[in-house]
């Protein structure tokens, strides 16, 4: 919660008033999760994290529309990173055994199951240039579809 939840707002109260005194407007990019749009099940401090990111920007968004900023969220699925190692993975399945019925809820569409770091990188390039002025106030997924599952 401090990193995930006060960290994210001390960021962007701070980085706000400076974009506004800019006068030019421009973008603020919250990284989530897949856990903020659907769920992490087994990660229930995580998923309640995440979620609330999603909150925030939206509600950033609302509030610093008028200042032509514009506010969205990026929900990674599983990225490999450290954080994402075979090790969580290994714990995941384990506690899924416990509740089979949940261990499938983020499978993707798409036969990639776990994304590159570049891959949500270019995602929030694209929210930081100008051809994605007109966006606003959206959580995107890059979770090879997992969050529709």
């Amino acid at each position: 919660m401090d990193v995930n939840v006060t960290g994210t707002w001390n960021a962007v109260m701070a980085g706000a008033q400076r974009i506004i005194d800019g006068g030019r407007g421009g973008s603020i990019i919250l990284i989530s999760s897949v856990a903020g749009i659907k769920m992490q099940p087994f990660m229930i401090h995580y998923t309640a994290s995440k979620h609330a990111i999603t909150g925030m920007a939206k509600a950033f968004a609302a509030e610093l529309g008028k200042h032509s900023i514009r506010v969205n969220s990026v929900h990674p699925g599983p990225v490999l990173t450290p954080m994402g190692s075979a090790e969580m993975a290994a714990e995941i399945s384990q506690a899924s055994e416990s509740n089979p019925q949940l261990a499938h809820m983020l499978t993707p569409f798409l036969p990639s199951w776990v994304a590159e770091p570049e891959d949500i990188a270019d995602t929030v390039c694209w929210l930081a240039t100008n051809e994605s002025r007109l966006v606003t106030a959206m959580a995107i997924a890059v979770d090879q579809g997992s969050t529709s599952y």
